[in-house]
């Protein structure tokens, strides 16, 4: 396994990206990007208009990789960051 990706429903038309993981001898070699076009487009094709995440505060490069791609930080709980993007 090199990456894996997982959508969950959440109900009012929101995903939740569950797990998002790249084996760390791939970051930076597209495999991550690929991964989010193809679960961001499933989600559109699926119907959900917003995507949200949770993501540990230490992990800095998933911080940037998500604001890379359009994520918005909206809040904090302990130490769990939560991102959400709209999808047209």
């Amino acid at each position: 396994v090199i990456g894996t990706v997982g959508l969950k429903e959440m109900g009012d038309n929101i995903a939740k990206l569950k797990r998002m993981f790249v084996a760390s001898d791939l970051h930076g070699k597209g495999v991550g990007e690929a991964l989010l076009d193809y679960a961001l487009n499933h989600a559109k094709t699926q119907g959900f208009t917003k995507i949200i995440l949770n993501t540990n505060e230490h992990m800095t490069r998933a911080h940037h990789f998500y604001e890379k791609h359009g994520f918005k930080q909206t809040g904090k709980t302990g130490t769990q960051l939560h991102y959400e993007l709209g999808l047209s």
